[in-house]
């Protein structure tokens, strides 16, 4: 960003609001307040009326009389100071929306991996063999099914075996 821009002005406006300089650096209160301020926010309860000697101030810029940092360094604006602080620096901000109205949709990025691909012969023998060990596992479905079909079966054929001797011990 070159020294000429408009945005380095404002950010030069913005460091001499919070008094950087005298202070050795700025707060996180008191940035957070301004950059509220910088984006139209309406705080009554940080506007207090400013000592006469900062009126007096020989500052050619009129938003550094706006406000003050205090002995507890908080930043003070005086009454209506919020308004005339947002118009001084909306460039910031409708910089700030333009560059949020720019903003592409970030697309969601597929990773695709290559996985080998299998013929239907070899699923169909996969799936076989599954099966296979599937129905070989003691207290499995089909083990289960196949115990109940064999012992049903086991049963008809003694019933028959029951039925034929009667039918012979009665002739």
């Amino acid at each position: 960003m070159s020294q000429e821009s408009t945005d380095y002005k404002l950010f030069q406006d913005l460091w001499a609001l919070l008094d950087g300089e005298k202070q050795g650096g700025i707060s996180v209160d008191n940035l957070l307040y301004l950059l509220l301020l910088v984006r139209g926010a309406k705080l009554p309860a940080r506007e207090k009326a400013l000592p006469p000697e900062q009126n007096k101030d020989s500052s050619n810029q009129p938003v550094l009389k706006l406000a003050l940092v205090d002995e507890a360094k908080r930043l003070i604006v005086s009454p209506g100071g919020q308004k005339k602080i947002f118009m001084h620096f909306k460039d910031l901000y409708v910089n700030r929306v333009r560059f949020e109205g720019n903003k592409k949709p970030v697309k969601s990025v597929t990773v695709e991996i290559d996985v080998p691909k299998v013929s239907k012969k070899s699923q169909k023998l996969a799936q076989n063999h599954r099966d296979k060990i599937i129905a070989q596992q003691p207290g499995s479905v089909a083990q289960n099914i196949e115990h109940f079909l064999l012992t049903k079966e086991i049963v008809k054929s003694k019933a028959k075996e029951e039925k034929a001797r009667t039918i012979k011990s009665a002739k």
